[in-house]
């Protein structure tokens, strides 16, 4: 059982997090962006869209009160865990 789980957190932080600390909708748009770019084997695209999106504080999501709860929100992992795969490549 993750953490949140068991304390009873995950849906107050998908909450908490939404509007205050990132823009959740544009995260989740650019993480789609992503995969999409990755299906289609675009290696120019993926390269341009990483080195666009890292370059700036995507969203808001480098906020460090994000990363200093008990768990990062699940969108920011996925699109980390995007990026790590598209780095691999």
């Amino acid at each position: 059982m993750k953490a949140d789980e068991a304390f009873g957190l995950k849906d107050k932080r998908c909450q908490d997090h939404h509007h205050e600390e990132f823009d959740e909708e544009l995260v989740r748009y650019r993480l789609q962006s992503l995969q999409a770019n990755r299906h289609r084997g675009n290696v120019g695209e993926m390269m341009f869209a990483l080195r666009a999106d890292l370059l700036r504080s995507l969203g808001n999501m480098a906020e460090s009160r994000i990363h200093n709860q008990v768990s990062v929100p699940l969108i920011i992992k996925e699109y980390i865990e995007e990026v790590r795969l598209q780095l691999m490549i």
